[in-house]
């Protein structure tokens, strides 16, 4: 299967952010959300690391976005989603084109 496209890597960014944002909004700080030893808000990055990664190694044994296909980043957001909206109410839906559209506009003011 042919890796995700720098779009597709884009639109996994800009879910990281909308849903450290979601956590942020609703009072789950990192100590809240997974461990008790941290307390600090969440970040793109955060996200990114602590849970999004965790999970990716777990399931396809890569340490990589840009070494996923669209089936693998499906599977991954499934099983995040199922989690935050089962546990926490939280549900971010994946980027559609127009709000990654938004954001690849926000990437390149800030280049």
């Amino acid at each position: 299967m042919p890796k995700i496209t720098r779009q597709q890597n884009s639109s996994l960014h800009l879910l990281f952010r909308q849903l450290s944002d979601e956590l942020n909004k609703n009072g789950m700080t990192v100590k809240k959300t997974l461990r008790e030893d941290f307390d600090m808000m969440w970040s793109e990055t955060l996200f990114k690391e602590i849970i999004w990664r965790e999970i990716q190694k777990a399931m396809f044994n890569t340490t990589s976005t840009k070494e996923l296909n669209s089936d693998q980043i499906n599977k991954i957001f499934d099983v995040i989603n199922k989690h935050f909206g089962e546990n926490l109410g939280i549900h971010i839906p994946f980027p559609s084109v127009e709000t990654l559209e938004e954001y690849i506009k926000e990437l390149e003011k800030n280049t």
